[in-house]
């Protein structure tokens, strides 16, 4: 298929001051770089990094303003920017990740109609899969990935690479917890693709039913005042692995640390903040436990992306993949948009949104 038309300028949500509600504006549209394409935006989902860029101006951001927001997108490809350089051809619709490009210094995001992405890192959108449900699939089915399968997290082998065939992971016990959260559903069901022999999900009442389709072996309600007592029950005190996919604030280190009975267990959190408080980094040495906080995202752990992308694609076209509920708004409005972050800034509701850009 021939380039299309495109017009020149574009409808974009963007962020012009930190600590301000995201407004709307007129952009220009770029042309794609070196191993780039120019995607027609379908769809945007939102996820906790944006109220944390947008309110406190995390990732050196404030150097690169205006920006655009939106790290998880879906879209149909328009323009190549290398002729025969990329994976798919014009009028695919693929999943991407919004973030910096060749053609602008910027952060340069899904909350737009027309965004420049990197060629490397898109997957093509499964038939049956709706514009709305695969905006979902990109950071953070990613950040899941890299909790379980990169050195930065548990590290166990992915699925995909040399070290699987020798590699028995029948015999593995997780703990999840934040598992209702987008990151930890996909823990949780990346868990049971693999075979782990006991996934131990906590999360609130409203999430434990979606966790058991997704394979969750064992259910804990998050507000039990005895968690730890059901997570030892759960596991014979023989436990080597805890995520935490909680959001990096509210993340309990130390109290996360009492699951392990002993040395030799790996704990994980999510973050993109300040390391961990050297407290909790002593108290983790006298117990054996390694302990890391990861931040993932396509650039940072680039050779692990390419490697998950297509294996991700392949359980997609195979149906392993359960996507979480989610609720839609209609427009690219932004008041609706800093409504919806707001909501998930306060962490009460649970809802995953998502934003209708076009069809």
């Amino acid at each position: 298929m021939s380039q299309l038309s495109i017009p020149s300028t574009q409808g974009a949500v963007i962020l012009k001051q930190i600590g301000k509600p995201l407004e709307w504006s007129q952009l220009p549209v770029l042309a794609p770089g070196e191993d780039e394409v120019l995607v027609k935006v379908h769809a945007a989902g939102l996820v906790p990094i944006d109220w944390e860029l947008r309110d406190h101006g995390i990732l050196s951001i404030r150097e690169r303003l205006p920006a655009v927001l939106g790290f998880e997108g879906v879209g149909t490809i328009v323009r190549q920017g290398t002729e025969g350089s990329i994976k798919f051809p014009i009028g695919t619709k693929v999943i991407f990740k919004g973030g910096a490009t060749q053609a602008s210094p910027f952060l340069y995001g899904a909350l737009q109609e027309y965004v420049p992405t990197q060629s490397r890192y898109l997957a093509a959108v499964p038939e049956d899969c709706t514009s709305e449900q695969a905006a979902t699939l990109s950071i953070n089915p990613f950040t899941a990935a890299v909790c379980l399968f990169h050195e930065a997290g548990i590290n166990i082998p992915l699925p995909s690479s040399s070290r699987a065939s020798s590699y028995d992971y029948s015999s593995q016990s997780l703990v999840v917890l934040g598992a209702g959260t987008s990151v930890g559903k996909f823990i949780v069901q990346f868990a049971r693709i693999v075979g782990f022999r006991m996934i131990v999900a906590i999360a609130s009442p409203s999430s434990l039913i979606d966790l058991k389709s997704y394979g969750a072996t064992h259910l804990i309600d998050r507000h039990s005042p005895d968690i730890v007592a059901q997570v030892l029950e759960a596991v014979a005190n023989d436990l080597k692995y805890v995520i935490d996919a909680t959001p990096g604030a509210n993340a309990e280190p130390d109290r996360n640390l009492e699951f392990f009975k002993r040395p030799g267990g790996t704990l994980v959190q999510l973050s993109v903040g300040e390391s961990f408080k050297e407290s909790s980094k002593s108290a983790a040495a006298v117990k054996g436990v390694n302990l890391k906080r990861i931040f993932a995202d396509y650039s940072i752990q680039p050779d692990f992306a390419t490697e998950w992308v297509p294996l991700f694609q392949t359980w997609l076209g195979e149906k392993k993949i359960q996507i979480p509920s989610f609720e839609v708004i209609p427009a690219l409005d932004a008041s609706k948009v800093n409504a919806a972050l707001d909501d998930i800034k306060a962490a009460k509701s649970g809802v995953r949104y998502v934003v209708k850009i076009s069809t």
